[in-house]
């Protein structure tokens, strides 16, 4: 069934071009020194590298173990590692499968996501063959893939491990595999490749970028809420007052990082290692070649450097998720900043056009009083006044002469009215300055008024005592 299922991929499969070489590693107890290459791989090579012909015939000596690689350590195309996508032609690959035995399923994995490692123990004609899938590819940066793979057997007949390793230069695969030349020799062991890429996934770098995460997470806390008796990061108070889009965009940012190589899936990937381990060693023969005792000496090293990074992992998904859960407290304070400005700013709005509205009334009340007085009395009163005064003598034959003191009427009627109006300009004033002074303190009152309504309220709702406090008063 994987070899229908594995047909059926490949013939959906779009064909892409890499850079490949080859590595070879091999063992030998009557030599001093193991001889490993490294070289260009050509398309005439190609297949006699896979059959162990030609120029890569076995040597003479007395062999012990050995790893032999298919390498595309710097993959260039852009949809390198986009599902359904290889990059050999289709009869390279066939032939790559085929010859080092290497699982159908593989192909399958071009979709996985997330850290992936899978392992399988198969028979090939009586000879018992440990298989194995390591992969972390599905991260695409402006519009290219990133990441790297690797499919390896293990043929318990032969000791050798073969397979194929491709990774772009993010990977930095390059050094994976000189550290892999230094640990494969004077012993090789199936599983040695994929601990020497997760040891260095989880070098002392990435406790230090958690770490820097924790020290500016620490930055945020102090701008925030004052946590700290140490200074805030430099963009994130301005003019005393705090600036949130930074805090908000940086946030986002720490966030990302913590949960970037999330250790309890790779953790996940230890435990899956150590079983694959298990497999193997319970399955290896007991004639497992010369100086058996060096092959234990390294699997004893492997497993132990494996429960070294399962407590390291475990130590770091414990520090991400206090750093994870502080980043969200964080979150929750800048909320509650951003709605008491928000809240503040529409009590202040709702108050200016409350004093809006009553400056309206008040001066639409004075100006009707004004003309309705005016126009009711003062034509009359003008009149009556101006008639009735001794200046005017309207006697029966209507020849009254006008009196030459007229101007004593403008002398007292002009600095009475001036009286008059600077005393109603006085009092405007005052009530004016009345209503300035009131506003001043209006926003406060009306906060704590408002503050009151609501915790009367919760209160009535929930039936529970709730109490403001108020910093200004003393006990």
């Amino acid at each position: 069934m994987d070899e229908f299922f594995y047909n059926d991929h490949l013939s959906g499969c779009r064909n892409i071009s890499e850079k490949t070489s080859y590595l070879e590693i091999l063992n030998y107890s009557n030599r001093e020194t193991p001889t490993a290459e490294t070289h260009t791989l050509s398309a005439e090579d190609f297949h006699n590298f896979l059959k162990r012909e030609g120029v890569f015939e076995p040597g003479v000596g007395n062999f012990k173990n050995g790893t032999r690689l298919v390498l595309q350590l710097k993959a260039e195309d852009p949809h390198t590692f986009s599902p359904q996508v290889i990059s050999f032609e289709t009869d390279q690959y066939k032939a790559l499968i085929r010859e080092m035995h290497l699982p159908f399923r593989w192909l399958e994995t071009s979709s996985a996501v997330g850290s992936f490692f899978w392992w399988k123990l198969d028979d090939n004609d009586g000879d018992s063959v440990l298989q194995l899938v390591f992969r972390k590819s599905d991260v695409s940066w402006n519009g290219f893939s990133r990441g790297w793979e690797m499919a390896l057997s293990y043929s318990f007949k032969t000791r050798i491990t073969s397979g194929f390793v491709k990774g772009t230069a993010s990977a930095k695969l390059e050094k994976i595999i000189k550290q892999l030349i230094a640990c494969a020799s004077p012993d090789s062991h199936p599983l040695l490749l994929p601990l020497l890429i997760l040891n260095n996934k989880f070098s002392t770098s990435n406790d230090q970028e958690q770490r820097e995460s924790r020290d500016k997470l620490r930055q945020l806390e102090k701008a925030l809420s004052r946590r700290y008796q140490m200074a805030a990061a430099p963009g994130y108070v301005a003019s005393g007052d705090v600036e949130l889009d930074s805090i908000n965009r940086d946030l986002t940012d720490y966030h990302c990082q913590a949960l970037w190589k999330r250790p309890q899936a790779w953790l996940n990937v230890v435990n899956r290692m150590q079983e694959a381990m298990k497999c193997f060693w319970d399955n290896l023969p007991v004639d497992a070649g010369p100086n058996p005792e060096e092959l234990r000496k390294l699997h004893n090293t492997i497993l132990c450097r494996l429960n070294f990074l399962a407590i390291k992992l475990d130590g770091l998904e414990h520090y991400s998720h206090v750093t994870i859960e502080r980043l969200k407290l964080q979150r929750e304070v800048m909320h509650s900043i951003l709605d008491q400005r928000e809240s503040r700013l529409s009590l202040e709005l709702a108050i200016q056009q409350q004093r809006m509205a009553d400056s309206s009334r008040r001066d639409s009340i004075s100006v009707k009083t004004l003309t309705l007085m005016g126009s009711v009395f003062l034509p009359g009163a003008f009149m009556s006044s101006l008639f009735s005064t001794t200046f005017f003598d309207f006697g029966i034959d209507m020849n009254g002469p006008v009196s030459t003191r007229l101007w004593i009427y403008f002398i007292v009627t002009v600095p009475l009215t001036a009286v008059i109006v600077c005393s109603w300009f006085h009092f405007d004033k005052k009530l004016t300055q009345k209503v300035v002074d009131d506003n001043a303190t209006e926003v406060d009152v009306r906060m704590h008024q408002l503050e009151r309504r609501i915790t009367e309220r919760i209160g009535v709702r929930t039936g529970a005592r709730v109490r403001t406090w108020d910093m200004n008063e003393t006990a």
